[in-house]
């Protein structure tokens, strides 16, 4: 964030930059904590003097007067209540809006079409992997038997011992 120094606020209090310029400057003043009291620092007898005059001596009283007869209304109890049921609507709506949509576009067509599809690739997946433990295990079986002919074999030449 820019901020702006003592000459150039003297020269914004006095009135001598563009409409622009002033106007970047005063929204700064919103801002910025900092240069705000640069400012307010500047302001002396002369401009206090200069306000007196503009301001009546009862303007204090009158603003208080006319806030002292502002009412708060709380909200009702009925109204948040009120509140509360529109937004409920309002999210209903919106759901049925999007199932409108997507009912409309034959997205839940396509979506139970799909599962079947879905359903018979699973259960070939699954038969696969069953026929291959199955293969697995009687290959395993042929093995082991194998090894035990082959070792009944070395032991009846002798060659085991």
């Amino acid at each position: 964030m820019k901020h702006y120094g003592e000459k150039e606020w003297l020269s914004y209090k006095k009135g001598l930059l563009s409409d622009e310029k002033a106007q970047m400057m005063e929204s700064h003043l919103s801002q910025c904590d900092r240069c705000l009291e640069d400012f307010l620092s500047l302001i002396g007898q002369e401009e206090i003097s200069a306000a007196e005059k503009m301001v009546s001596p009862n303007f204090s009283e009158g603003v208080m007067h006319a806030v002292g007869k502002v009412r708060h209304k709380p909200v009702s109890a009925r109204k948040r209540l009120n509140t509360k049921w529109n937004e409920i609507f309002a999210y209903y709506v919106a759901a049925a809006l999007v199932t409108l949509v997507l009912t409309g576009s034959g997205f839940f067509g396509h979506l139970v079409q799909a599962v079947p599809r879905v359903e018979q690739t699973a259960s070939k997946q699954n038969n696969y992997m069953q026929k291959n433990l199955i293969i697995d295990w009687s290959e395993k079986v042929v093995n082991k038997t194998s090894n035990f002919i082959d070792r009944l074999e070395e032991y009846d030449k002798g060659e085991l011992k």
